[in-house]
């Protein structure tokens, strides 16, 4: 009977330790069904493009196929847009809880101060993987197979100022899948995943009182006030290598 117990406890803790894992994982499935976990944390690197010296890996590797949407899996701040390599970028997204989770080897469909929800796009997957990454607020990067946030730790936080942004971003990026639509340059479940995000988003503006047209007429000046890219030092507990991939 006591090693009943034991056998279901130790079930119980290993099935909520993975929760964040999970999340992630579960999220990327929804634009390619066939992503899975190719490396974990720490497993030993050797020298590579995206490595000048040979060391641990700081995250873990969602292999995807190339195009694929990359989403969020907790809702944040977009605090950094990082090159990484060639057309390569890592895209940091600062939690509410403090930790940062950066998605490297994709290209960027956010812009840096968008807020974003759980399961909203971040960008495309450029080669065939996608590298996650997560830092406490300490800075120090952290095994996040081992987290399990709270439900009101990782919430997106709406604030008007937060969804009007959001919804001058998802304009955009409608815009644009049309036009490569057009071209034959894009999956057509794509355009119509944004243009659902697109009308929640509206419904949500509509309901309370907000008008949509301002926010048109203002993201002009917005687009040209915001950089599109961003890059800074942090002090880390490992030695920081001449490039964000090295980890």
């Amino acid at each position: 009977m006591r090693a009943s117990l034991f056998v279901i406890l130790l079930l119980w803790l290993t099935g909520a330790a993975s929760a964040e894992l999970n999340s992630l994982l579960a999220v990327q499935q929804k634009g390619d069904p066939g992503a899975f976990v190719s490396s974990g944390f720490h497993e030993w690197r050797t020298v590579s493009k995206y490595r000048s010296n040979p060391g641990l890996h700081a995250g873990y590797d969602i292999a995807m196929l190339a195009g694929a949407p990359v989403r969020a899996a907790w809702a944040g701040k977009v605090v950094a847009i990082t090159p990484w390599y060639g057309s390569e970028f890592g895209v940091t997204v600062q939690l509410q809880n403090g930790f940062e989770a950066t998605y490297g080897h994709i290209s960027p469909t956010v812009r840096l101060g968008d807020r974003v929800g759980p399961g909203e796009i971040l960008g495309t997957v450029v080669v065939d993987h996608v590298d996650v990454k997560m830092r406490d607020p300490g800075g120090r990067y952290v095994d996040f197979k081992h987290l399990v946030f709270s439900p009101e730790e990782v919430k997106l936080k709406t604030d008007t100022k937060g969804l009007l942004e959001r919804y001058a971003r998802l304009r955009r990026e409608y815009r644009r899948l049309k036009q490569a639509e057009e071209l034959g340059l894009v999956a057509l479940n794509e355009v119509d995943e944004t243009k659902v995000e697109l009308k929640k988003c509206e419904d949500v503006i509509l309901s309370l009182g907000l008008s949509t047209e301002e926010q048109e007429t203002g993201s002009n000046s917005m687009e040209e006030a915001q950089p599109t890219t961003a890059t800074r030092s942090r002090s880390d507990t490992l030695t920081r290598a001449a490039h964000p991939a090295d980890f």
